[in-house]
């Protein structure tokens, strides 16, 4: 079927039928994240107190860095 991932090639675990939920989530953005990507999570945390989402990212960007690494892949491709 269109738009879904191969269950072989992207297994996942359902929460329900493990010993133990999850408690702690990893996010890492290669390229980096932004504040309101850490906002949403921070917010996320507090509907959810029984599991902690961790955002890290190689950068935190704001738009001047943002576009500065846009300008930057154009570059490069051109």
């Amino acid at each position: 079927m269109k738009g879904k991932l191969s269950e072989n090639d992207f297994p996942s675990v359902d929460n329900t039928s493990c010993e133990y939920q999850t408690k702690n989530v990893i996010v890492f953005f290669l390229g980096g994240t932004t504040y309101q990507e850490a906002w949403e999570i921070a917010e996320l945390n507090k509907s959810d107190p029984s599991i902690n989402i961790i955002l890290g990212g190689t950068t935190i960007h704001n738009s001047k860095t943002f576009i500065a690494d846009c300008t930057d892949i154009i570059n490069i491709e051109s």
